[in-house]
């Protein structure tokens, strides 16, 4: 039973206000065009409006919308695509919507979303080529969807609204966060406005939808959690405006003043006479079915004309500590019309001190000096702020020697830095700290000190020892029984140094867990490759804990002579990066991949750069199957040729670096390495050195001339 008096709010709804953050909407009612942008649409194969729905039977039928008028690249705030759908048939890969281009059987530059693409649905945004699954893919994987079965889902991109100021892909299902994206790098507005789909795919291949679509909107903004309870509580044919745009504190929103300033900032265009606000910690408030919320809320003020309120000790009684309110606010135009507003929560800050900044990751050499900073903020005085690092027991870090600790303070905020100098191997490992004042103690999370190292190196020298000193020695498994088997190894005339390792496509390497549980820092895989054979997606090196789960690997792509480098975040592939053409057989190689702390990934072939891209830095997770030689799908076979001093690092070599190890090999050649900072411009014969060569071709054309008319070189 809600506490909360049902009265209805009487709202005028006869058509979509301009100032509504709806820009286009497809209602369906009397046609397939746009009712709020104008836009007309063109209905393909038959495809019909029927009783308000857009119905397509799967074969050939869809709508195609205005591509230009809808724009989708431009809005640069974020978007929102929200319908209200059945699907009858879930054939594989099919989409509700589809906006992006195509070349030829391929489709990129594309956002989409699949009721049914893997299995289950899917929102994804491709922006770096053709075709987009294989240049790479920003996505995120929603629920499995039952034929038959209407469905209100929103789809949102939010620009700089996810993790650290990323992008994030967000899918809305029933009023409900589903899933999302928080750390996306691609940009919606690098998608092509050549196709704007509802029920056809940009990949000409994929199937059409068969079911019906009842309504289908495009905002221009990411909606917040409550819009989307809001606009699921009104359903289709009913397009309530939401007439606030945004609102401080943001939905969801932790650790707010006692005493917050609530703001909020209406629709460009929209002129409110006033405004009615209403707060509490009764969750009704934000129930879009309870109109009339006055009869549970704490705070009630009516007839604002000003779009904030600061909550203070003079008016109303300050907010209790860590505790969870819900607010909204109802705007009353000039003829007197009442327009509900979304509800909204947040939680205020606890009493004990609380940390706005924790402590970063610290990735050095040894030698280098790594330092912690946090930020605690505490309405009554921090005696103190003690530095820990994690063990069995943690231990209390204490200044002197190589350690200082040094902690300040400035009104409500306290600082506290440690710095650890001359970085030794002992040092490695997760701190923390701790503030204390009157009302208890409270901990930040911890953040870790990561040696940049060399984490393990495989001559092959007649061995599977790991040469690095960690102790991550390989075992030869002969893949039919699963019992460990003799290796095999080439001779030093056959190999690159000293011996090399030889696998026949009956066994692969077993490596010790743990080898490739923290490369959140970058990584670099190096290794000598003569493969024998095209086996199809055979792997160089594969880390992950099985099929789709935390994978890292390098490897073939299918059969072709694609070099092939993903991480998965989870289930989730956030690359690939390919190197097209790269792979030979029954030639040495030389193969690198390095990714930096921000996941700008280069392949690399015989010291020289050959693809770039983007991945997710590879989460720090326990990964129990390390591999060389072998995938984790069961259906991909085993490598097939020889390998050669293979080594990883938890770091990004540079581009010189890499160099230098093709270089130490094969010391009669060279590699060049562009300077993008000082780029030799007058290296007209591509030697990367300026000499005589190159003054001898500038010479050469010294007096030639294309001015037209001819008589002007003579000027």
């Amino acid at each position: 039973m809600k506490n909360c008096m049902m009265i209805l709010f009487l709202v005028c709804l006869l058509s979509l206000p301009t100032w509504a953050a709806i820009t286009h909407r497809y209602d369906f009612v009397k046609d397939a065009n746009d009712v709020v942008g104008g836009l007309e649409s063109t209905l393909v194969g038959g495809a019909e409006v029927i009783d308000g729905a857009l119905v397509l039977s799967g074969t050939d039928q869809w709508l195609e919308m205005d591509a230009a008028g809808t724009a989708i690249n431009t809005y640069t705030d974020g978007v929102s695509i929200e319908m209200w759908f059945t699907d009858t048939a879930m054939t594989g890969w099919n989409r509700v919507f589809d906006f992006g281009d195509t070349s030829g059987d391929d489709g990129g530059y594309t956002f989409f979303y699949t009721t049914s693409g893997p299995g289950y649905s899917r929102l994804v945004l491709a922006t770096l080529g053709f075709p987009g699954w294989g240049t790479g893919e920003d996505l995120v994987n929603g629920p499995v969807l039952e034929p038959n079965t209407k469905y209100h889902v929103v789809c949102v991109y939010d620009a700089g609204g996810g993790t650290g100021g990323a992008n994030a892909l967000r899918i809305y299902q029933d009023g409900i966060l589903v899933a999302a994206n928080e750390e996306v790098s691609q940009l919606l507005t690098n998608v092509h406005n050549k196709f704007a789909y509802i029920g056809k795919s940009v990949y000409p291949i994929d199937p059409e939808f068969q079911g019906s679509i009842d309504e289908f909107r495009i905002y221009d903004k990411a909606l917040s959690a409550g819009e989307v309870r809001f606009t699921n509580y009104f359903g289709p044919d009913n397009a309530y405006p939401i007439v606030i745009r945004s609102m401080t504190p943001a939905d969801g929103s932790s650790k707010i003043n006692i005493t917050p300033t609530l703001s909020w900032t209406p629709e460009p265009g929209f002129s409110a006479a006033s405004y009615n606000l209403y707060l509490g910690t009764d969750p009704n408030i934000i129930d879009p079915n309870v109109p009339d919320v006055s009869g549970c809320s704490k705070v009630v003020l009516t007839g604002l004309h000003s779009p904030s309120y600061t909550i203070d000790d003079e008016e109303v009684d300050q907010l209790e500590f860590q505790t969870t309110y819900y607010w909204r606010v109802d705007s009353v135009a000039a003829d007197s019309t009442v327009y509900q507003g979304v509800g909204v929560s947040f939680t205020t800050r606890p009493e004990i001190p609380f940390f706005g900044t924790n402590p970063e990751n610290n990735y050095v050499f040894v030698g280098e000096t790594a330092q912690f900073t946090v930020e605690c903020e505490s309405i009554s005085p921090v005696p103190w702020v003690k530095w820990y690092k994690e063990g069995d027991p943690d231990v209390e870090i204490a200044a002197g020697g190589r350690i200082s600790i040094v902690t300040t303070g400035e009104g409500d905020f306290t600082t506290s830095t440690l710095t650890i100098a001359d970085i030794v191997a002992e040092d490695e490992g997760s701190y923390y700290a701790k503030a204390m004042n009157s009302a208890g103690t409270s901990s930040t999370t911890s953040g870790r000190i990561v040696i940049k190292k060399l984490v393990a190196y495989w001559t092959f020298d007649n061995t599977l020892a790991d040469a690095s000193g960690n102790g991550y020695d390989g075992t030869c498994i002969r893949a039919s029984s699963g019992d460990p088997a003799t290796p095999s190894y080439n001779t030093a005339a056959n190999s690159v140094v000293g011996t090399s390792l030889n696998l026949v496509g009956t066994t692969y390497i077993d490596l010790v867990d743990g080898l490739a549980d923290d490369l959140s820092g970058g990584l670099t895989f190096n290794f000598w490759a003569y493969p024998t054979a095209a086996t199809s997606w055979a792997r160089f090196l594969s880390f992950n804990n099985g099929a789709g789960s935390d994978n890292i690997f390098f490897s073939r792509e299918s059969s072709s002579t694609t070099l092939h480098f993903n991480v998965y975040d989870g289930a989730v592939s956030t690359g690939p990066v390919r190197a097209l053409d790269a792979l030979l057989l029954n030639v040495w190689q030389m193969f690198t991949v390095t990714v930096d702390l921000t996941g700008a990934t280069v392949l690399y072939k015989n010291g020289a750069p050959i693809a770039t891209g983007q991945v997710s830095v590879p989460n720090f997770v326990a990964r129990t199957n390390n591999w060389i030689g072998r995938s984790a799908w069961s259906a991909d076979g085993l490598y097939r040729g020889r390998l050669d001093d293979m080594r990883i690092w938890n770091y990004a070599l540079t581009p010189v670096e890499v160099a230098t190890l093709y270089t130490n090999v094969r010391t009669t050649e060279f590699v060049c390495v562009p300077d993008p900072e000082n780029p030799l411009v007058y290296d007209l014969t591509g030697d990367c050195r300026v000499n005589l060569d190159d003054l001898a071709l500038m010479v050469g054309s010294w007096v030639e001339c294309l001015r037209v008319p001819e008589e002007a070189c003579n000027w």
